[in-house]
């Protein structure tokens, strides 16, 4: 008597997204800001709020990290971390990035891991420090934290153990040296693991460094495009100046900020094996320093230390890429002034761009997606609450425009019902080929949908993994009988968790009584429950009356009886007075209570049974009893009599 429980049948995975925002944080991950003089950014709300609660001071590079909810987990400026209380996370000093590195700082969360995360820092100007990686461990409290208040110092407890405040648990190992001041981060195209691309100094190499569960892996090296450094080493400051990833991971723009002449490179990449390729190279005008592609990939912003321009908008070609088409599309969007000096560009979790710029204000462009003027660059559009901006802005990780469609999914035995969001005039592509709004899936993989509208521009994409479990497989065996005064059972499924209807969890149990056992084993997200019943043999009795309890019931309360298994040489005979009522040498015949096709009158009658007991050594018994008939067509129990 077997039956397989699934925890889920089948799952409608409902994706749920904000339709008027074309591009979408990684889930919250990106909602909180903390940058320049202790500045900082709340996105949660949909709109930026003002924080004035950190502790982070830097000239240019840094970065926050949230978790997927948007509470705030910890920050740095590449060379210390404060977690989310704002103070120094345990062992989170000395980190070797440098507050005057352009990008300083990246966070990128450990894939397979909710709880690790890797900071990577670079030094300043081409320093021997280089590319370096420390480990966050949120899971890990650290030491009693010293601090101050109203200039006394005190102890204050740690009263948060295992609550998140976090620790470095692996500071400072080094990739390579020396390096430019870029750093950033890209998706692969599988959807799970990440590149870290930073470029070599005194060298045309970029390097991309994979990033999955099982750490770090080796770089994949490619020579193209400018030359970054020269053996003089009188022109280190070439190494400041951003590179920055577009959000599909298909494009990597790059400057050289003191470099008079083809200062900028733009190029693709190839997000699934880390190679770049097409590298072109054009010429700004003035200081390049800070970049970013718009959110569907069309468009390259470019800001400016020094130079005619505050902030140059470029066209960017789908395929491939084109230095003249690129050079023609350059746009002004404002003017460079001497009151203030234009730094890093950001994408915010609302899909604007935020422009850092050295005062109390950052400048927004509200449509980046849009061509020229028709973005909407609007001055001074954020106040940061009498804190104020640097250069810089947290170095996040370049994401596509990323719906969500939940979190990696574990469900028992399929299908998987995925649904898409629905915008008018939409088209779906999907990794398996469909182009529906919602797909059924039933096998564990990777699955990926692209919307595009009605112009063929992307407008989401949405990855989820889906891995889906077999039910074990737990068989009892047969209900059945046994001579022997216990009986072990097993559920097999060596690594599965078990629950037996003793109370018991181990694999197997050993039983002595008769009766019905079942046992539910779970593995993964299924769980199959099996049942037996079984009798304890002992001195067999092959019929009794209801009222002693070792009597048993089968056979949906038609018949009385004990075990066939133990005995041999059955013989029952039923009698009225001398005369035969009825006989039978097989243990599965019933007595309909019928004599010659008429059912016989109430009163007693006396039934005898002979048989060979294997339970006993082959002992034969002789048994016999007083069945009673209440009344016509019916016995005692109202069951039919074997």
């Amino acid at each position: 008597m077997r039956y397989t429980t699934p925890l889920i049948n089948k799952c409608l995975l409902v994706v749920i997204c904000n339709i008027c925002s074309l591009y979408a944080s990684a889930q919250g991950e990106s909602n909180i800001w903390y940058f320049g003089n202790g500045a900082g950014l709340d996105f949660n709300s949909g709109n930026p709020m003002a924080l004035n609660n950190g502790s982070l001071y830097t000239t240019e590079g840094c970065a926050t990290m949230s978790d997927k909810a948007g509470n705030l987990l910890f920050y740095t400026n590449g060379v210390t971390v404060w977690n989310a209380q704002h103070v120094v996370m345990s062992n989170g000093k000395g980190l070797i990035g440098n507050t005057s590195a352009t990008q300083s700082a990246l966070i990128i969360p450990k894939p397979g891991s909710s709880t690790r995360y890797y900071i990577f820092t670079v030094g300043e100007k081409a320093a021997r420090d280089g590319i370096a990686y420390s480990v966050v461990d949120m899971s890990a409290s650290g030491p009693t934290v010293e601090k101050f208040k109203n200039n006394e110092h005190y102890v204050a407890p740690d009263i948060k153990v295992n609550l998140g405040e976090g620790q470095v648990i692996e500071k400072n190992t080094r990739l390579f040296t020396p390096a430019t001041e870029k750093l950033a981060a890209v998706r692969h195209s599988n959807g799970m693991d990440y590149w870290v691309i930073a470029h070599q100094w005194n060298s045309n190499a970029f390097m991309a460094i994979p990033l999955t569960a099982s750490g770090i892996g080796k770089p994949v090296i490619t020579k193209i495009g400018l030359f970054h450094g020269d053996a003089s080493g009188t022109k280190v400051d070439e190494a400041i100046g951003y590179l920055k990833p577009s959000p599909d991971g298909k494009k990597i723009a790059s400057v050289m900020c003191y470099k008079d002449i083809n200062n900028l490179e733009i190029m693709d990449f190839d997000n699934s094996d880390g190679t770049f390729l097409n590298n072109v190279a054009i010429t700004t005008g003035g200081y390049a320093y800070g970049m970013s592609f718009s959110p569907d990939n069309t468009k390259l912003y470019v800001s400016f230390l020094e130079g005619p321009a505050g902030v140059i908008q470029y066209s960017i070609p789908v395929n491939g890429v084109n230095s003249e088409a690129i050079i023609g599309s350059a746009t002004p969007l404002v003017p460079n002034e001497e009151s203030y000096t234009f730094g890093a560009l950001q994408i915010g979790p609302d899909g604007k761009l935020y422009v850092a710029k050295t005062g109390s204000k950052l400048d927004v462009i509200n449509n980046p997606n849009a061509k020229g003027k028709e973005c909407k660059y609007e001055l001074g559009a954020v106040s940061l609450d009498r804190r104020y901006s640097t250069y810089g802005l947290p170095n996040n990780i370049a994401t596509s425009s990323e719906l969500s469609l939940g979190n990696d999914t574990v469900i028992c035995d399929g299908p998987l019902i995925i649904d898409a969001p629905l915008y008018e005039e939409a088209t779906y592509l999907w990794s398996t080929g469909e182009t529906a709004a919602s797909i059924e899936v039933a096998t564990t993989g990777t699955y990926k949908v692209q919307i595009y509208n009605n112009n063929t521009q992307k407008l989401e994409v949405g990855i989820i993994n889906v891995k889906i479990d077999r039910p074990p497989v737990v068989n009892l065996g047969n209900d059945t009988s046994t001579c022997a005064q216990n009986m072990v059972l097993t559920a097999m499924n060596d690594g599965a968790s078990y629950q037996w209807s003793t109370g018991e969890v181990v694999q197997s149990i050993t039983i002595r009584k008769s009766g019905t056992y079942w046992v539910e084993v779970t593995k993964g997200a299924c769980t199959t429950k099996d049942e037996i019943e079984i009798i304890i043999a002992g001195a067999m009795t092959v019929f009794s009356p209801l009222k002693e309890e070792v009597a048993h019931k089968a056979f949906n309360n038609t018949t009385f009886y004990y075990s066939p298994y133990d005995m041999v040489d059955y013989n029952l005979k039923i009698y009225k007075g001398k005369k035969l009522k009825f006989e039978s040498r097989d243990i599965s015949k019933n007595w309909d209570l019928r004599f010659k096709d008429k059912e016989v009158k109430k009163g007693e009658y006396r039934w005898v049974v002979n048989y060979i007991s294997r339970c006993e050594d082959n002992k034969a018994f002789n048994k016999e009893g007083i069945l009673t008939i209440m009344e016509k067509s019916k016995a005692l129990d109202g069951s039919a009599f074997r």
